[in-house]
């Protein structure tokens, strides 16, 4: 990683960049270069052997599209921890993740939530598999410290959201608690995800969608909806996976 940060900093004109990364050395040595995180637009990091991360550390990269983690098997927490002393305030915030449109989670076994996303409003993409711990995706106790990150209560999440890929994440409960708008929502994706057993909908959250829900038919007939008009609105949606067994 030295010698290739050594020969990117001769390239003068450089203006994108896609790279992956292993280890929190590295990254920080990475970060480090101003031209490199105005330039980056793709990040994977992977294998870290933190406990805890800090995803703030990447809120100056003005121009991060794609961020992966991918086998970063001791990881427990990504955490949301202001590296400045001041308060935002709540007039002039601006979330610093506003290009990152894709976020895919890798075999990350020791993660329990991701709810660091609600500072990404941009998000059209969401994948996350084969994470064995993952119980909730928004954490409701988590997000309260949110307003302590960015000094305004926590914005609606997902609103701009298209694709959910959620795939062997055997004690996954939650995506979010209650009821959430999905407008630009096309495809929910659902495998082996047997813990999961409600959907953040109601008659009201996909209108005007042509919204695509795949999953097995047995987890399918497990889930429980709000009431009988929000499981009516969705049954034209479902889609079985009928090559794969019951999740």
């Amino acid at each position: 990683m030295e010698k290739l940060i050594e020969e990117l900093k001769g390239l003068q004109h450089l203006n994108i960049l896609s790279i992956p990364i292993k280890g929190m050395s590295s990254l920080e040595r990475f970060l480090s270069f101003n031209l490199f995180r105005c330039c980056t637009q793709a990040l994977e990091l992977s294998d870290f052997g933190v406990k805890v991360f800090n995803v703030l550390c990447l809120e100056n990269m003005e121009h991060l599209e794609t961020l992966e983690f991918l086998n970063c098997g001791s990881m427990k927490e990504i955490k949301m921890e202001k590296l400045h002393p001041w308060v935002f305030s709540s007039t002039n915030y601006t979330s610093r993740f506003q290009t990152l449109s894709t976020v895919r989670i890798f075999e990350c076994n020791k993660l329990r939530d991701m709810t660091w996303l609600i500072l990404a409003p941009n998000l059209s993409y969401i994948g996350i598999f084969g994470c064995k711990k993952m119980e909730e995706i928004l954490s409701e106790r988590k997000l309260d410290a949110v307003t302590g990150v960015i000094g305004i209560s926590y914005p609606k999440p997902f609103l701009k959201l298209e694709t959910l890929h959620l795939f062997r994440l055997p004690k996954l409960k939650s995506i979010y608690w209650n009821a959430l708008p999905f407008p630009r929502m096309k495809l929910i994706h659902i495998f082996g995800c047997r813990g999961l057993k409600k959907l953040p909908l109601n008659s009201d959250s996909a209108k005007g969608n042509l919204l695509t829900i795949e999953g097995s038919k047995h987890w399918w007939a497990r889930v429980e909806w709000e009431n009988e008009a929000t499981q009516y609105a969705f049954l034209p949606s479902f889609k079985p996976l009928a090559s794969f067994k019951p999740a």
